[in-house]
């Protein structure tokens, strides 16, 4: 039975409209805006930017070290098959809330609409299943409660999609098919309208290059149970699935953030508190990159100007910023002040004295630290993919030099790489260096050691197709396998269990 605390006069008394579409406005209100409440920094707040964490709270797989953490400027969770959560028949790692400092976080009441967005990075490791893979929900905070609605991966008739649901009723807002939107990063919106019974609503939108893809509504349902509402996000997913999709895997979150539908007040004239903690995060011969602590505001903060030697360098909507176009060796005075939607600024921040580094003719000396916490999340038959923690350095680090063995494979800008081309079955040892612009690089990083799998069967055969008529005999590739056909088949998936008889799943390949 469902907790529910029923509370009609007040919710009749929020009935703000849906999502922001046709919100009454009276001419002793401004118009609803939609303000900024939250804008987490992952290489500033890391995961500090959330109200709790669910990482192995089963403790199943402490030897492989955290599986959520920060990945250059995205929150990455990893999930290995061996993972259990404290019901050993799923798997969990996953963040809760949005938490704006050490002591306060974001609460979504009743009556409230709240909008998030982010971009998602699906691999085609992370698969749709046939029990549930979810990867955001929003619940009651506390245990045991039933989640409200969730973005679910699903087999539908053993197609892959991507879909959101809102819990109470079953209602289905929106879905679409998955597998064109792994391997890219995609950009998420989601609005949510606090009701009771039939006083809520929801839209879901997901976008694709900037093309839309989804933009779906669901009106007259219930988004509440008691409490509040908390949003989170993560890898949930059940062990039962019968379509054999369940791999070592990971997702990446970027671009975090949420907002509140506000009414506004013509009168607003209280401007934000000012930025404080102001700090340089990192330098090069041209750039200064800069953090803040965020401000607070009557009605809401809506950005940052940042300005150098007192001219406004630039507008930003998170609390950090780069600036560029500046002169090597030089000293540059920044300040920040907060804005909010009535136009109030704050007065100015601590003055902040960075001085860029030298150019390529400077004297810098100073190696960059080791790269920490390295491990493989994924690998195949012929290649492993590696990842590291970020080095630091006093001017800036400006790549990595990744080794296999003694021999150095690759250079990249980022915290991640893949090498290629290594043979099946076979063991090998990577480690990885940080290099500077001046050319300074750290000493190795700790190594780690990874088998390849074994061989599934070559090169993948053409890819099937769900139009195309397969006799018995005819070879395909779907998913990564290879499968040969048993029987006369138009349309049947080939890791469909509906489809197991007219398939055979010849391996990886």
């Amino acid at each position: 039975m469902k907790y529910r605390r029923r509370l009609a006069a007040l919710a009749a008394a929020f009935g703000l409209g849906l999502l922001g579409l046709g919100v009454p406005s009276t001419p002793a209100e401004a118009a609803p805006t939609w303000t900024l409440r939250w804008a987490p920094d992952p290489t500033v707040q890391g995961l500090g930017a959330f109200e709790t964490l669910e990482d192995d709270r089963a403790d199943s797989h402490t030897s492989f070290g955290p599986h959520i953490k920060v990945a250059g400027d995205a929150y990455r969770f990893d999930m290995h098959m061996v993972d259990r959560d404290t019901s050993t028949d799923r798997q969990r790692h996953e963040v809760t809330g949005n938490r704006t400092s050490s002591s306060s976080y974001l609460q979504w009441k009743l009556g409230e609409t709240w909008r998030v967005t982010y971009s998602m990075y699906i691999p085609s490791s992370l698969m749709a299943t046939t029990t549930f893979t979810h990867i955001m929900q929003t619940k009651q905070p506390g245990p045991g409660t039933s989640p409200i609605t969730v973005t679910s991966l699903r087999r539908v008739n053993g197609v892959q999609t991507i879909e959101h649901k809102v819990i109470a009723g079953d209602v289905t807002v929106g879905r679409t098919n998955l597998e064109p939107l792994q391997n890219k990063w995609i950009d998420i919106e989601y609005e949510m309208k606090i009701g009771d019974g039939t006083a809520g609503s929801v839209r879901w939108v997901v976008k694709s290059a900037g093309t839309t893809i989804v933009d779906a509504t669901k009106t007259g349902v219930d988004t509440f149970l008691a409490d509040r509402v908390r949003p989170k996000w993560g890898i949930y997913r059940s062990l039962g699935d019968t379509s054999g999709s369940l791999r070592d895997t990971y997702l990446l979150l970027r671009n975090m953030r949420a907002y509140e539908l506000t009414a506004g007040t013509p009168g607003d004239t209280q401007a934000p508190t000012v930025p404080d903690g102001l700090r340089s995060t990192g330098t090069t011969a041209s750039s200064v990159s800069l953090a803040w602590n965020a401000s607070s505001d009557d009605t809401g903060v809506t950005g940052y100007d940042v300005y150098r030697d007192g001219t406004k360098a630039s507008t930003v909507s998170g609390t950090s910023a780069t600036v560029s176009g500046l002169a090597a060796s030089t000293s540059y005075s920044f300040t920040v002040r907060a804005r909010d939607a009535a136009g109030n600024v704050s007065a100015a921040s601590n003055s902040l004295p960075v001085t860029t580094s030298a150019g390529s003719g400077g004297t810098d000396t100073q190696a960059p630290s080791a790269p920490s916490g390295l491990y493989s999340p994924s690998k195949t038959s012929s290649s492993v993919s590696l990842a590291w923690n970020a080095s630091s350095d006093n001017v800036g680090v400006t790549g990595y030099d990744v080794y296999r063995g003694t021999t150095k494979v690759s250079t990249v800008t980022g915290t991640s790489a893949t090498v290629s081309g290594l043979s099946a079955s076979t063991g090998y040892s990577f480690t990885v260096k940080a290099r500077d612009a001046a050319g300074n690089v750290s000493a190795s990083s700790t190594s780690v050691s990874v088998t390849t799998d074994a061989a599934g069967g070559g090169i993948c055969p053409t890819a099937w197709s769900s139009t195309q008529s397969y006799v018995p005999g005819d070879v395909v590739s779907y998913a990564g396998h290879k499968y040969t056909a048993t029987y006369y088949s138009t349309g049947a998936v080939p890791n469909d269990p509906t489809s197991w008889a007219v398939w055979r799943d010849d391996g990886a390949c």
